[in-house]
């Protein structure tokens, strides 16, 4: 595995991302989707329960599970914002204790990994060796990176503007105020940067929007001389 130059730090926030080997798609269906950003919420926390134990939970033990979590001190990292891709995965993170991204992401991407070589009947590693993390240094990072992942589904072409705002598969939608809510988000962060307002959020990433996706089109257009 390569070595990583970055180095966490708790209270600080990272841009971590990684594609499927050989870019391949790596949700191919809806349940492929809901199911990793249930792993999301779930492995925030250090906890020995195992996910295939906590997946059977009801509803309601599942959230006396996570609050009591939380209430622990067992809480390893914050998760900011994210959107799922068809071939890879945006997730924006606070690290809380030492090593907690790490930890975090090994068992997150394993677990994952593991679940979808049972139901699709392969071997072998599904996300690439490493996953990218850039250090997020300022709020005006930030602001600009919670349009980028926000929008890159739109960037993408794989949704039409007006479907954007409640693309499930991110947590777009929880920070405009639609459904889905994913109550593990730590939004003051972001929201904080416009007043706390959803409406001034939403203004700015519809003024965002066309933006990414000329720079999109441009990366492919070089990309291809």
């Amino acid at each position: 595995m390569p070595c990583r130059k970055i180095i966490f730090s708790p209270g600080e926030i990272y841009h971590l991302t990684n594609h499927g080997v050989g870019d391949q798609v790596v949700f191919k269906r809806d349940y492929d989707y809901a199911t990793f950003i249930e792993r999301i919420g779930f492995y925030r926390f250090q906890t020995r329960v195992r996910f295939s134990s906590f997946s059977k939970f009801s509803l309601k033990e599942k959230t006396v599970f996570l609050n009591d979590c939380r209430k622990s001190g067992k809480l390893l990292v914050r998760v900011l914002f994210f959107e799922l891709l068809p071939n890879h995965f945006h997730l924006v993170i606070e690290e809380v204790q030492e090593k907690g991204i790490q930890i975090f992401m090994g068992n997150l991407q394993n677990s994952f990994a593991r679940y979808f070589n049972i139901i699709n009947r392969r071997k072998g590693p599904l996300f690439q060796s490493a996953f990218v993390a850039v250090h997020v240094v300022d709020d005006d990072q930030l602001m600009y990176l919670s349009s980028y992942v926000h929008i890159n589904i739109y960037a993408a072409f794989l949704v039409k503007k007006d479907n954007l705002w409640n693309y499930r598969w991110s947590s777009l939608p929880s920070y405009v105020g639609l459904e889905p809510k994913y109550d593990f988000l730590d939004k003051n962060k972001v929201l904080s940067l416009f007043d706390n307002s959803q409406e001034k959020y939403r203004d700015y990433l519809d003024r965002q929007a066309d933006f990414h996706r000329e720079k999109a089109v441009l990366k492919r257009e070089e990309s291809s001389l």
